[in-house]
């Protein structure tokens, strides 16, 4: 019971994502002790070799962690792109080589020797998704894109284009999507200088999910720097932080909002109802948040919602029982499914 009690407490998959930064750290300079020590004069000497096989198994541990912690806080940030793919397989690579390494002696310097070319990679592509690196490259490829997208279609068929660029899974419909331009170098310097990730959610749209991960307080001037570009910004993650009401009124000026990500936010009431109205809502992640029934009521008229996510909240069983039965197309996680990420992303 008291296990239960524990996970609850901390919201397991999501406090374990935010670990990611933590456990990949360890196995880099691990692994990079250890193709040096695999390829000095001396590394068949004996005390050479226990260092190597103690580093090795180290580094393979934190290096499956990473990988594990990676993946969930990939899911709770939406980082579905051709960079991330590459960095996710080249992590799990990097694990294998390493860990062949450590269980197999007889093939452990080549192991050694192909993990150092991976891990270098998948440095590389772990920095352009943490530091957004190599941003005018991007950015070319993406107006590229646009450019072959917006070239017009020889056809007699009026609905062809749509059938043409028509993508699986994308957050809205064809028809009510709307292109926008890339985000400019300066407005990213300008949201990295107070803590904010802003992450592109779809290549084609440009549609942007802007992460507050690395803000210490919000202050009303970090949503004025949004407002140029609030049309196209489909998501926030505000996490951890404390929400008042001015910072909730600014919020319900992004119109085009689908998920909002405000676990933990010291959220009462009244301040949830001031972004209940946004049109195209469709995920709330309320988790940790002081809230009542009285959300829950609120809840009922919010027909855009398509999932809602109220861990360790205030409202009864009863109060989202009778929510469910009101609207039972919506989807809703109150904790009882210990192993539901609470911040996905999927619709």
């Amino acid at each position: 019971m008291e296990e239960k009690q524990l996970i609850d407490q901390f919201g397991p998959l999501e406090f374990f994502s935010e670990l990611h930064p933590l456990f990949v750290h360890f196995p880099v300079g691990l692994f990079s002790i250890v193709v040096v020590f695999a390829f000095l004069p001396k590394s068949k000497n004996r005390d050479y070799q226990l260092a190597i096989q103690y580093l090795l198994g180290i580094g393979a541990f934190f290096s499956l962690l990473s990988c594990i912690s990676g993946y969930f806080l990939a899911e709770s940030q939406n980082k579905q792109s051709a960079i991330f793919t590459s960095h996710q397989w080249l992590g799990i690579a990097t694990f294998i080589l390493f860990s062949t390494a450590f269980f197999y002696p007889k093939w452990q310097k080549i192991s050694i020797g192909l993990g150092g070319i991976v891990l270098l990679f998948t440095l590389y592509f772990g920095t352009v998704l943490t530091h957004g690196s190599f941003l005018k490259w991007k950015e070319k490829v993406v107006q590229q894109i646009n450019e072959i997208i917006s070239k017009p279609v020889e056809t007699k068929d009026k609905d062809a284009v749509k059938k043409i660029v028509s993508l699986p899974d994308t957050p809205l419909k064809v028809e009510e999507q709307a292109s926008y331009a890339a985000v400019t170098e300066p407005m990213i310097k300008e949201l990295k200088s107070q803590g904010i990730i802003a992450q592109v959610m779809d290549p084609t749209t440009q549609q942007l999910f802007i992460n507050f991960v690395n803000v210490k307080q919000v202050e009303p001037t970090m949503f004025e720097v949004l407002y140029p570009i609030k049309d196209q910004i489909a998501g926030f993650r505000i996490t951890n932080l404390v929400l008042n009401q001015e910072a909730m009124r600014s919020l319900f000026g992004f119109k085009n909002v689908e998920i909002l990500q405000l676990s933990n936010a010291h959220l009462t009431d009244e301040l949830v109802g001031l972004i209940l109205q946004l049109p195209k809502l469709q995920q709330l992640n309320l988790y940790g948040n002081p809230i009542t029934d009285q959300t829950a009521m609120a809840l009922h008229n919010v027909f855009s919602l398509k999932k809602l996510y109220v861990w360790q909240t205030n409202i009864s069983p009863l109060a989202l029982s009778e929510l469910q039965k009101a609207r039972p197309q919506l989807q809703i996680e109150g904790g009882s499914q210990l192993l539901t990420k609470p911040d996905s992303l999927k619709k």
